[in-house]
Formats: C-alpha cells, structure tokens, sequence
C-alpha cells in the first residue's frame, strides 16, 4: 500500500486543518496509508520519533505550506528532508499545496525556493470553498496515480536508501537489549521500539533515530552497542556516522543542480574537515559519487600572492584528479558520474584574486565545484556583492563557530572511539 505523508501547521488556521483533514479522508479512502501527526510533543522532546520513520519511508509527500508553516521550524525540517530525499530519488512524489495568499516568492523569501519548480496547488479560502476539495482530489489522485514502492529500491538507485540500510545491517547484528540500551541513549524508550516488531525492524528504526542525532548522545549510544558487534563491522558503523552533525538542510546545497555540472558554493567553516563532512553528509555517506581535495596558499609575502594562490589550486586539482605534478589537467580527467570539489579557504586571501581564479577555473573545468571557506556569516546578496560570481549558492543555515567545534569534537570523538573500545588509546 503506498504510503503518503501529511506535512502540517495548522495552528489557528481554519482553512489549513480543513484541506488537512481534506487530503487525509479522501487518500485514506482511495487505500492510501496516509501518516500525519497531530499529537502533541512529549514533554522533554522536540520531535516525535516516528516522525524520522515517516519521513524517510514514504513514497510521497503532501506539504501543506501556510503562513505559519513557513515559520515553522518544524516544517522546515520536515521539506529540507524530503527535498533531500527527492534529490536522491527522483522517483519520490511531493505535492505542495499553498494557502491563503501564499505564492512562489513566499517560499523563496523562507528559504523553500526547492518547492518552486515542483509542481503544485493554490487555494484561497474563497477557492476551496467553490469546489476545492474536488480540485485537490483529483489532482492528488493523478499525481498518486503510479507511486514506485520505494522502499524496494537498492543502494545503488537511492544514496540514502543506501545509507540507511548500511547502518540498519550493523545495528541488525546487536541483540534487542542492546539496541534498547543504545535507543535510550538516544532519548527513546522501550514504548517506542516496542511499536515495531522483531530485530530487524527495531534496527531499521534506530537507524532512522541516528541519522537525526547529531550530538553526544550518539555517541553514548555506539558505546552500548560495541559489546555485540565485531570490530570491523563496529568501525564501519562509527564511519558510516562521523559526518551526521551536518545539518540537512545545509548539505543539500553542496549537491550538484546539474548531474556532471559544478558551480560555486559559500560555506562558512574555518576548518577544510567542515566542508569534507558536508560533502559526505550530502552524498549519504556514498564514496564513490564524489571526491574532495583542499587548496590553500602558503602564507609570504606580497609579491606573488595571485600566481601562488593560482598554482596551489591547480596543484590541487591535479591531486584531486589523480594526476602528476605539472601534468596538463585534460577533459578526460574527469570522472563521469563523480562530483569534484575544491574547497579554497579564503580567510586571508583577497576577494578580487579569489574572484578571478573562481572564474579561470569555472571556464577551464566546467565539471568543478569550488567550495569557498569563509568566516563570515553572510545573506545571499552579501555574498554576490562580495565575490561578484554568477550563480553563486551560499550555504544555509549558517554554521555557527561553536556548532562547528561541537560538530568536529564528535566527529573526532566517533574516529576514535574504535580504538578506544579496544584500549589502543586512553
């Protein structure tokens, strides 16, 4: 039965829990299993964690986008997940639906411009009563008409498929005590594993909980399940998570518009061991679509300054193309199907001399993305003002210095943690 999902905010809107209600009575009658939430948070949490399940398992999706969703931080979580998701597997169906007086330029001013180009539904209050149940009906039903079961997909078609059955495959060789052991770690209690039934699915269900853990608590939890598992299989789920603290929302900007197409991409980060976390996080943790290589300019002296930054990212190229030093840096060079990135810290580096080598190196290697390291925490328009570079894409929401140091703190601490485990360090 496909199953579809209802993403919501209809506090104090009369005509948003009308079409909600709309949308769940008329799916549900056609067999559709429609999952919504209207429970209220448990007290402690901010997020119910079927929720991840839901999210992560549906084969579509119908986004009910108000005023007060698009203020929501709920809701923004909920699109940036299933805008992910869609990236990865085309094959995912989403409906936006817009109400009131919402248009496109709402959503691009919120930060959802995503939603734009997908197809969509308007109503004002005035239109859903003149028959707008049955306009929404029928065009959900046609768009429904041919869901794929999308959880029968394979690693191969879906990067996060991929990734998450990866992890459920570890988690699936570690005892149930253990996994509630690790579940409670992670703020979940023996009532929700208890709503899926068997080891198998418990482990798909605390896999979904991982991928939306990105502290300590994580960390704790690999703690519980190391007894259970052996140690290469334990080092593959400790790598399979290092990059998870990397918000969503953020990492789907590094993803490339174009298939074998590179651009221009905005990160705040100090530190290169950012952008590669972003990198991994957006590509669902899968090596082979992508690879990364870093550019930085000896500090020295002012003579030189822009033929030495020029060099060092050519010299970087080469290396992240396998090449030579000194050997010419050919078409074929290219991988296909492979996204390049150059990550350039710009902390101490000119705007005029970056700007103009992005550009060199946008003409000459169209299939690089350059991946700029800024401190500086900027809207997108401050951003093109600064570096003057066409179809610039900056990365949002922006990372805050101490998120960054606690991001790459776990990171760190989930690298070490095999060889802790086995008392190769204190």
């Amino acid at each position: 039965m496909p199953q579809v999902f209802i993403s919501h905010s209809v506090k104090d809107d009369a005509l948003a829990e009308e079409v909600r209600q709309a949308v769940l009575d008329e799916l549900t009658a056609k067999k559709y299993d429609v999952k919504v939430d209207y429970r209220d948070i448990v007290p402690g949490r901010d997020w119910n964690p079927e929720l991840n399940q839901w999210l992560l398992e549906c084969d579509a999706a119908v986004i009910l986008l108000n005023a007060h969703a698009l203020r929501s931080d709920w809701v923004r979580r909920e699109v940036a997940i299933l805008t992910f998701r869609r990236f990865h597997n085309p094959r995912l169906q989403l409906f936006p639906v817009l109400l009131g007086d919402l248009d496109t330029k709402d959503l691009d001013a919120a930060g959802l411009i995503d939603m734009a180009p997908v197809q969509s539904a308007r109503f004002t209050a005035a239109q859903w009563a003149d028959g707008g149940r049955e306009k929404l009906t029928a065009l959900l039903l046609d768009q429904f008409a041919r869901l794929p079961d999308l959880g029968a997909c394979t690693g191969t078609d879906d990067a996060l498929h991929g990734w998450i059955t990866r992890i459920a495959r570890c988690l699936g060789e570690c005892g149930t005590e253990s996994l509630k052991a690790a579940a409670a770690q992670l703020g979940l209690t023996d009532a929700d594993l208890a709503q899926v039934e068997g080891t198998v699915a418990a482990a798909l269900f605390l896999a979904y909980q991982m991928l939306d853990t990105a502290d300590q608590r994580l960390h704790e939890a690999l703690y519980e399940l190391d007894p259970d598992l052996p140690e290469a299989r334990f080092s593959q789920l400790v790598k399979e998570l290092r990059s998870i603290w990397v918000d969503v929302e953020a990492a789907r900007h590094l993803l490339p518009r174009e298939p074998d197409h590179g651009g221009v991409v905005v990160l705040t980060a100090r530190v290169p061991d950012t952008a590669v976390f972003h990198v991994q996080r957006a590509f669902c943790m899968s090596l082979r679509r992508f690879q990364v290589q870093s550019a930085q300019r000896l500090p020295g002296g002012e003579e030189g300054i822009f033929e030495e930054l020029h060099e060092a990212c050519l010299d970087a190229i080469r290396e992240l193309l396998g090449l030579r030093p000194g050997q010419a840096i050919r078409d074929y060079a290219w991988r296909p199907n492979v996204a390049h990135f150059l990550f350039l810290d710009t902390a101490h580096e000119r705007p005029a001399h970056v700007t103009r080598i992005v550009r060199e190196l946008r003409d000459a290697y169209p299939k690089l993305t350059v991946v700029l390291l800024t401190d500086k925490a900027e809207s997108a328009q401050e951003a093109r003002d600064r570096w003057k570079l066409d179809g610039l894409v900056v990365v949002t929401p922006h990372l805050t210095e101490k998120a960054e140091d606690l991001g790459n703190q776990l990171s760190t601490d989930l690298y070490r943690l095999p060889q802790r485990v086995r008392g190769d360090q204190p």
